[in-house]
């Protein structure tokens, strides 16, 4: 470490303010040109996040129990309800998101170009109930379901949800909402521009709830239960606007340090922020040695 220090005050002592700034610019880790990364799970009313690695959330409550996690590229959450009794209600949405800046350049195409990348993912599971209940007593309501969506600079590029309602005796026992179970292996569209940073940004959420009026002296119980997860399985294609395809040719960087061309499963945990930081100092003291010693040679 002693060359390290020794090479910053050289550094320091030859160098002027803007050709610091320069330098940093150059030789430092690519995180810093970049917004933050961020993942963040929240159960109820808890909420945790982290720039880096994973996080989870879990509550356990007088009618269920919930947790949600999140990493880079996948997100779990899941929220269940048992209720019996009369008048007995509740319920609870858990939620996991993550937040990544993604920047692609192709030799050739000319910054700010417009462009495409498709990647591949699964969202799997979905809502389920069950229902207990003596004879002639019914339930009064239950509602599960999840709900997903990407966003690229604040634009949505895909959304999708799916709930189960049931309802009393009166009303159709069972409703399917738009997707249910989850799709399972989907492919995601995103707009890019060539040379310049997309915020990828993505939510899912996971809710169960209702109410349970069984009325004396029948009795019974409901339950709902949603458990759903989202995966980034890599990048399949990147073109232009014409249909080119670059997948072979891009480079793509990214806040996190992530290697988004993979799936969440095969890829390497990015560095720590003090990792990139030990590297730039590695690379400021030898530069600064260089320094010292063309000096000496020319005194």
């Amino acid at each position: 470490m002693n060359i390290i220090f020794v090479g910053l005050k050289t550094l320091l002592r030859n160098f002027t303010y803007p050709q610091l700034a320069l330098f940093c610019l150059l030789f430092c880790s690519p995180v810093s040109m970049y917004a933050a990364t961020q993942v963040t799970a929240t159960t109820g009313e808890t909420t945790n996040s982290s720039a880096t690695g994973s996080v989870s959330a879990s509550e356990a409550s007088a009618f269920g129990n919930h947790q949600s996690s999140a990493s880079l590229g996948l997100l779990k959450a899941s929220s269940s309800v048992v209720l019996s009794g009369f008048g007995s209600d509740g319920g609870v949405v858990t939620r996991a998101t993550f937040e990544d800046d993604i920047l692609c350049n192709v030799s050739g195409v000319p910054q700010f170009a417009a462009g495409t990348m498709t990647i591949a993912a699964e969202i799997n599971g979905g809502p389920h109930y069950d229902q207990f209940a003596t004879s002639g007593a019914v339930a009064q309501g239950m509602n599960v379901g999840y709900q997903f969506f990407m966003t690229r600079n604040g634009g949505t590029v895909y959304a999708i949800d799916g709930s189960i309602l049931y309802g009393s005796s009166s009303d159709p026992k069972e409703s399917n909402i738009n997707t249910v179970p989850a799709p399972g292996h989907i492919s995601i569209d995103i707009p890019i521009q060539f040379g310049t940073p997309s915020t990828i940004f993505a939510f899912l959420d996971a809710r169960s709830g209702g109410n349970n009026n069984f009325f004396p002296p029948d009795d019974g119980s409901i339950s709902g239960t949603t458990t759903v997860s989202f995966e980034w399985k890599g990048v399949t294609s990147i073109r232009d606007t014409v249909g080119n395809e670059y997948l072979e040719l891009a480079e793509c960087n990214s806040a996190s340090g992530v290697d988004w061309f993979k799936s969440t499963q095969s890829r390497t945990v990015p560095l720590d922020w003090w990792t990139d930081l030990f590297y730039a100092l590695i690379l400021m003291g030898l530069a600064s040695v260089v320094i010292y010693k063309n000096k000496s040679a020319n005194t």
